[in-house]
């Protein structure tokens, strides 16, 4: 299965940029992906994984100065906060109050805008668990801050730890109090 988001992700990513660095950006940014039209992204149409990377990796530099793992982890925060303030991400956050909740249940939300990434989990305690992604096409801070956001809106404290089984099969320990 080729992996691959909605249209409406990647409108939303250079929305993002536009409001950090200005409308005067938006030329910048296509100028660094000329073979990806962005003035014609269809929100309903689905794009390339790897197009969004690109074009995330793109929008780092331009917001934060690199692509660094530092600017992947606030990206993957930054996409929590999309999340969280759309209406599907409302409706998810107020079914699941809880970190083990959101454990259990987030792969199917994932599974809805990129189902070629398998999301499964290992409850290892009452307050902690393993999330394993695989076919993963990110860098592993981006699902560290994705995550990172998640347990900073349930109002927990958390520790995360990342072990990388190869560039594209994470494991993320999360365990909370």
């Amino acid at each position: 299965m080729k992996s691959t988001v909605p249209g409406f992700y990647i409108i939303q990513d250079i929305d993002f940029v536009k409001k950090q660095k200005g409308e005067a950006s938006f030329p910048q940014l296509q100028k660094m992906l000329p073979e990806f039209d962005l003035s014609n992204i269809s929100s309903m149409k689905k794009y390339s994984t790897e197009q969004e990377i690109l074009l995330i990796r793109s929008a780092c530099k331009l917001i934060y100065g690199d692509d660094s793992q530092a600017s992947w982890e606030k990206w993957g925060y930054h996409d929590f906060e999309t999340t969280r303030d759309s209406s599907l991400g409302k409706v998810f956050l107020t079914l699941f109050k809880n970190p083990k909740e959101v454990i259990i249940n987030g792969g199917r939300m994932f599974a809805f805008f990129n189902p070629a990434i398998k999301f499964s989990h290992k409850q290892l305690s009452e307050t902690s668990a393993s999330v394993y992604i695989n076919n993963d096409p990110y860098p592993k801070e981006y699902f560290y801050g994705l995550f990172k956001g998640f347990l900073e809106h349930l109002v927990v404290k958390s520790t995360i730890k990342v072990e990388e089984i190869d560039p594209h099969t994470h494991i993320y320990t999360i365990a909370w109090k």
